[in-house]
């Protein structure tokens, strides 16, 4: 199923070329049509002037982190990550869930059109509040839900949203949800796409 999912993406070039020096870190995946990282839980391949990406983050007990700048899956336990996820939890490295100055903003202009990160607000994870449970209060989870869910069938759908993540190198990245379940249904199957974009104005 992976490979068939790797065909399709690799038909899917909508995007302009990279712009010239990105990515800005060289990637073990190499960009050149999609290999799993040594990990094995991320799989990427380019997509014009971008990245699609899918994630097995189907383990409840198990963060899965990838280095957008890269872009690669990195160890959870490091400092290179950007994003973690964990069933349909996503944690930024920033504020609560670490010292990489990771922060989000979002937009509903769509993907296509933005070419330039939004001003902010920059929104970082912050620790558990006043909720029914001890996770922490990260901006893909409670200020700028990545997801719409569904009561009666308990499913979950990404929202029409665009998120621009200001990585630990000072990058800056737009990303959009593309999907949570493999064809199967399966839950925990995130598929993403991203793509530089130029610093806010």
């Amino acid at each position: 199923m992976r490979a068939a999912w790797l065909t399709m993406v690799a038909l899917c070039a909508c995007e302009p070329a990279l712009p010239e020096g990105w990515p800005p870190v060289k990637s073990p995946l190499g960009v050149d049509g999609g290999a799993d990282a040594g990990l094995g839980y991320v799989t990427v391949v380019a997509d014009g002037g971008g990245f699609r990406a899918l994630i097995d983050s189907t383990d409840v007990a198990r963060w899965v982190a990838v280095d957008l700048d890269a872009p690669a899956e990195v160890p959870f336990e490091g400092d290179g990550w950007d994003l973690a996820f964990q069933r349909f939890h996503v944690r930024a490295r920033g504020g609560a869930s670490g010292d990489g100055g990771v922060a989000i903003t979002f937009t509903d202009a769509g993907y296509s059109p933005v070419g330039q990160s939004p001003p902010g607000p920059w929104l970082v994870d912050l620790a558990d509040g006043d909720d029914e449970n001890a996770d922490l209060d990260t901006v893909l989870d409670k200020e700028a839900v990545w997801y719409e869910y569904e009561p009666r069938f308990h499913t979950l759908s990404p929202r029409a949203l665009t998120y621009v993540v200001r990585t630990d190198r000072g990058g800056y990245v737009k990303l959009k949800f593309d999907g949570y379940y493999d064809r199967s249904g399966t839950p925990g199957w995130f598929a993403l796409r991203f793509a530089p974009v130029l610093p806010p104005p």
